[in-house]
């Protein structure tokens, strides 16, 4: 009997946990986090997970008598499914994305709840101790990246990406497709009169390889060169790029400077979101201005003043802007473009 009042307990336990992270992942949760913080938080997933998968053979004995095998198997292939479903959903859901980093730490979480259960319930301590420590490796893996880069941020501001350091990369979300590194005799090349849809990058760029391009990631790249971010425009009505985790204090600033290129003339929308924006989702308490890009390098220019003043209701908070937005909308002219540098002047 006291063995069925534990399970039974260990389900009310395994429910309950459950029901609180269905909630967790369907609110539309919008808040302000470092990227050092917002990795911490991620990881919430991992451990959920976790917690998870070592309560369940308690809770239900079915799990208790699989091979050691076959719980591994059935754990990682059901956190790959729940991940996937869940982040799917998540895109569809006010403030949040699908992150392939999370669905990762998903899985990462359910081989290491198998392993710490084997490991409280007498299995083979050294095999499953050196199995928790590559979870935990797999776990912190991603993080070293975000460590870097909180170096990177301080030693570039006030430019806020520039290609030079491999970290950056993590700074954006969306559309990504290729680093892209232009040679200083090609900088102020003429575009062709004749182009096709590509990039003739060939004429006036080159794609180096990983060895050439980010040689070491506490170091820019050569000065000669000039790094982009290639964003592919996709067929969904807002396709592009947004830069986030970057230093978010513009106090002090007068003028937003970005520079991108493109092949053809067409319309890119730009918005500056701050901490309170992620909190309304009201489209008109934010920056939003639409550019006529032209064929070649553009430099676009926003005046702080007006980004400050462009929400209807209050003025934009400087201290915490949150992210910069480069938004095709559809119908799409282009098929790409090209982000060179977002600094503050």
């Amino acid at each position: 009997m006291p063995i069925i009042n534990k399970r039974n307990q260990a389900k009310w336990v395994l429910y309950g946990a459950i029901f609180i992270g269905i909630v967790v992942l369907m609110l539309p949760i919008s808040f302000r986090l470092s990227a050092i913080q917002h990795e911490f938080w991620n990881m919430g997933h991992a451990f959920g997970f976790a917690f998870l998968f070592t309560l369940l053979p308690r809770a239900h004995i079915y799990f208790d008598k699989l091979t050691a095998i076959n719980y591994y198997l059935i754990a990682l292939v059901s956190a790959l499914v729940i991940a996937v479903t869940t982040e799917s959903i998540q895109q569809f859901i006010p403030g949040r994305s699908i992150s392939y980093v999370d669905m990762y730490l998903d899985v990462v979480g359910a081989f290491m709840g198998c392993t710490l259960h084997y490991l409280l319930n007498g299995g083979k301590r050294i095999f499953y101790g050196f199995l928790m420590l590559l979870g935990m490796v797999g776990l912190l893996y991603p993080s070293h990246v975000i460590f870097i880069d909180e170096y990177v941020k301080k030693a570039q501001f006030p430019v806020l990406s520039n290609f030079s350091y491999q970290s950056e990369l993590r700074r954006w979300d969306g559309d990504s497709d290729k680093v892209l590194c232009v040679g200083p005799k090609f900088k102020n090349a003429s575009i062709p009169e004749k182009r096709e849809h590509k990039y003739q990058y060939e004429k006036f760029a080159y794609t180096p390889r990983n060895s050439v391009i980010f040689s070491n990631v506490l170091f820019p790249s050569n000065s000669d060169t000039e790094c982009g971010l290639v964003i592919p425009i996709t067929e969904k009505k807002y396709s592009g790029m947004f830069l986030r985790y970057m230093s978010s204090n513009w106090d002090g600033y007068s003028t937003l400077s970005i520079k991108l290129y493109a092949e053809e003339t067409s319309p890119l929308t730009f918005r500056v979101n701050d901490i309170e924006h992620g909190f309304s989702f009201d489209y008109h308490d934010r920056f939003s201005q639409i550019v006529m890009i032209q064929p070649g390098v553009n430099t676009i220019e926003f005046e702080l003043e007006d980004i400050k003043n462009a929400p209807k209701t209050r003025t934009m908070n400087m201290q915490e802007i949150s992210s910069i937005g480069i938004i095709s909308t559809a119908p799409h002219i282009l098929k790409s473009y090209v982000v060179f540098s977002v600094e503050l002047k």
